[in-house]
């Protein structure tokens, strides 16, 4: 590697003044910068064609807010987490940096937009619970208190509270449970509540008989998940993430696991009638209460969520577009013909992280940009180079031929026309067409059935696409045992992929 391009990848880091090299490759400082023209990061970004800023600038679910739903890509595990007809608690776990939150998100706008009204409470800072618990370990009514004070502030969140008045029993205890948990109420948020009726003084006699410290735990959730329900919320959800974000767990999963034992080491809690909890913890977390055998996946479902290369350019690929409103749609388009495989490397070289992944492509940008001048902004092996070395990830060989259908029905990968497709029978040639068609797009089950088979001839049983899949991948792949164009993921989904 260059050590002007070292040094530069190196001082960027520590937010030092360093050497330049531009993509000629004489060294240039910013001692005479001004002897060549220089562009500055947001310059090579317009030039390039991103008029949106940068694609990989946004790395954390709480930056990404509203533009998340634009480039999120389609995976396996967010549909899981999902509930069709069913109510039930969730698991959804992964590695740092492997999208829990950004899924966690997605889930919520999800709920929000649901034509079934839903109550979110989302169990995201543990530190009023720690803090609160003063040294001793938390229980199942540390839980509870937390989550009725989020309840309180959903209450003056509710954009359509109940018209019809609650009956005594349901005013008196969401008075209660208001006057003695609204710590986090802004201002606003107490018109409102004083506005329906619902906020009293916590000193009140007539309040005494509506207490909820004194009921079994279980009572006190149930009653928490019946007042949603009488409040028109077909489900109530508690959103838990962030149990590894404290200095206490951050470094040890056993303690993040400590948090969740009062929940999950109570089964009857996650199958309470209206009230579901959907967890996003880190994968070291699960690891942590299998070992403990407090993990009952019989009874509440456990989702891995991982990507593979294919998953990680299809997140790239929305990115790009999206920052650029369509103009870039790969960064091999912004370099020169020896990067043509430029995606592909840095979606195996971010070895199944997306977090990797924006960090690779954030560190190719700025070293790319503050090297680059009018003449000369492409892309350039030096840069790849020092933004791998920068993450400390290495550069795979890799090279996948696309997967072309020309026009007379030929199968093409790459130059190489691949004879076997000539003996595909009717049914597997409209599923691979149906697949082409929709190249890098999660495809259900029900749906490629829909579309693939015959209306009076439907198969009555998914198992028939499984076996079609199955002897379409041994015709399309160089190792069927490891697919790399026909991806089966969990839950019924197909994609196809390097379409060219």
């Amino acid at each position: 590697m260059d050590p002007y391009i070292k040094r530069m990848s190196v001082g960027m880091s520590q937010g030092c003044e360093v050497d330049v090299v531009p993509c000629g490759g004489s060294k240039l400082s910013y001692a005479n910068i001004h002897e060549v023209p220089m562009l500055s990061p947001a310059e090579w970004l317009a030039r390039v064609g991103f008029s949106e800023g940068n694609p990989f600038a946004l790395k954390w679910a709480e930056d990404e807010r509203d533009r998340l739903h634009e480039y999120f890509v389609d995976h396996h595990a967010y549909h899981a987490i999902i509930d069709t007809g069913v109510v039930r608690s969730t698991i959804l776990h992964a590695p740092r940096g492997s999208g829990k939150s950004s899924t966690r998100r997605m889930f919520e706008s999800y709920c929000q937009g649901a034509s079934l009204p839903l109550l979110l409470l989302p169990l995201t800072d543990w530190m009023p619970v720690v803090e609160r618990a003063a040294g001793a370990p938390i229980g199942p009514r540390d839980l509870l208190a937390e989550l009725l004070r989020l309840f309180v502030v959903a209450l003056a969140d509710l954009p359509d509270p109940p018209q019809e008045p609650l009956v005594p029993d349901e005013a008196g205890y969401l008075r209660w449970i208001v006057a003695t948990y609204g710590d986090y109420l802004r201002p606003s948020q107490r018109t409102v509540l004083r506005e329906r009726g619902w906020l009293a003084q916590a000193t009140d006699n007539d309040l005494r008989a509506y207490q909820l410290d004194g009921l079994p735990v279980l009572r006190a959730f149930t009653l928490l998940a019946q007042l949603s329900a009488m409040l028109g919320c077909a489900t109530c959800y508690v959103i838990i993430d962030g149990v590894d974000e404290l200095c206490e767990t951050s470094a040890d999963w056993a303690t993040g696991a400590e948090l969740l034992v009062p929940l999950l080491g109570n089964i009857r809690l996650l199958e309470v009638p209206g009230l579901a909890f959907k967890l996003f913890i880190p994968s070291g977390v699960v690891a942590a209460l299998r070992e403990r055998r407090l993990l009952r996946e019989d009874r509440i479902a456990t989702i891995e969520l991982s990507w593979t290369a294919n998953q990680l350019e299809q997140l790239l690929r929305n990115r790009l577009t999206v920052f650029s409103d369509g103009a870039v749609e790969s960064l091999a388009q912004i370099a020169i013909p020896e990067l043509a495989l430029l995606d592909q490397q840095l979606c195996v070289a971010a070895a199944g992280s997306p977090r990797m992944l924006l960090s690779l492509g954030d560190w190719l940008i700025q070293i790319c940009a503050r090297s680059a001048t009018d003449d000369d902004l492409l892309f350039r092996p030096l840069h790849l180079q020092a933004a791998l070395d920068a993450c400390g990830a290495r550069l795979p060989a890799i090279g996948i031929a696309p997967l072309h259908i020309a026009s007379d029905g030929t199968i093409w990968l790459g130059e190489q026309l691949l004879e076997a497709g000539r003996r595909l029978t009717p049914l597997q040639r409209r599923l691979l067409n149906y697949l082409y068609q929709h190249h890098g797009r999660l495809c259900s089950t029900d749906e490629l059935i829909a579309n693939v088979w015959p209306p009076d001839a439907t198969p009555n049983d998914k198992d028939s696409l499984r076996r079609l899949a199955d002897r379409l991948i041994e015709v399309l792949e160089p190792d069927p045992r490891q697919p790399i164009y026909l991806e089966r993921l969990h839950g019924g989904f197909y994609v196809l992929h390097h379409v060219g």
